[in-house]
């Protein structure tokens, strides 16, 4: 489960996201992969993802409403865009139904997923409401200021949906792109404050506020220098939060 907020325009990039889950579940820090190229978001499988940037300057991001603790064969997903030459276009056409790789890796999956090219200016939102079901939607993501959550995807009218806008916008109004860090400490980092703010899209879904909470928050800025700046702060299961960034640039 979880919630994104984000703008992006030629060349930039900036987005919160906040990852819920059970709080029985291990949170594990991002890290880069053995070549130093994919920076990625770790689930507790190790396997796949649900944030990566490479330093191509692709970006993928997803939520789903896996309120289990089975593995969500979705966040494998993501990491075949990261890995791959394919464009965002080129990537949801795949996972689409009219495609014969789509019905075949799409069966089982539910989930939102925004693929984007910051070097190609290009940005698709891939969606997949129905387990049973193959067909996937995918429309191209306009400049602007967006939200994405597990429960009403993308840009809902809900107004739960649009006070977290408004509070995005806000935020990152106010806060110079460099301090990333500090805005990624005033978004949602526990139950309480996300339910204040309205930026929990899944607590008052599922209503079981007492098991599952906000278990990490990253923050990234991808400026038109192509210099980019991610801030991580993740819930460790003594109940500390721990935080760690990264700073690098787009080839």
């Amino acid at each position: 489960m979880g919630i994104v907020a984000f703008q992006w325009g030629e060349n930039k990039l900036t987005l919160l996201q906040n990852r819920e889950k059970c709080d029985s579940w291990e949170t594990k820090p991002a890290i880069w992969d053995e070549g130093k190229k994919i920076l990625r978001s770790q689930p507790d499988n190790n396997l796949g993802t649900w944030f990566g940037i490479s330093k191509k300057g692709k970006v993928v991001f997803l939520v789903d409403p896996s309120v289990s603790n089975k593995l969500s064969l979705s966040d494998l997903r993501p990491v075949d865009f990261l890995q791959d030459e394919m464009s965002p276009c080129d990537y949801a056409r795949e996972l689409s139904a009219d495609s014969v790789d789509g019905e075949t890796i799409s069966n089982g999956l539910v989930y939102d997923i925004i693929v984007a090219d910051i070097n190609l200016n290009s940005m698709f939102y891939i969606t997949k409401k129905d387990a049973n079901k193959m067909h996937v939607h995918y429309e191209e993501v306009e400049f602007g200021a967006h939200t994405l959550s597990s429960v009403l995807g993308l840009d809902s009218k809900s107004p739960k949906e649009l006070r977290m806008k408004d509070l995005f916008n806000e935020m990152i109004g106010k806060e110079q792109v460099s301090e990333m860090k500090q805005v990624a400490e005033k978004f949602v980092y526990e139950i309480k404050e996300a339910d204040k703010t309205g930026a929990s899209s899944s607590f008052d879904i599922f209503g079981d506020e007492d098991r599952y909470k906000t278990m990490s928050t990253i923050a990234l800025a991808v400026k038109p220098t192509k210099e980019v700046m991610f801030c991580e702060r993740y819930l460790e299961n003594n109940g500390k939060w721990q935080e760690h960034d990264f700073t690098f640039n787009i080839e």
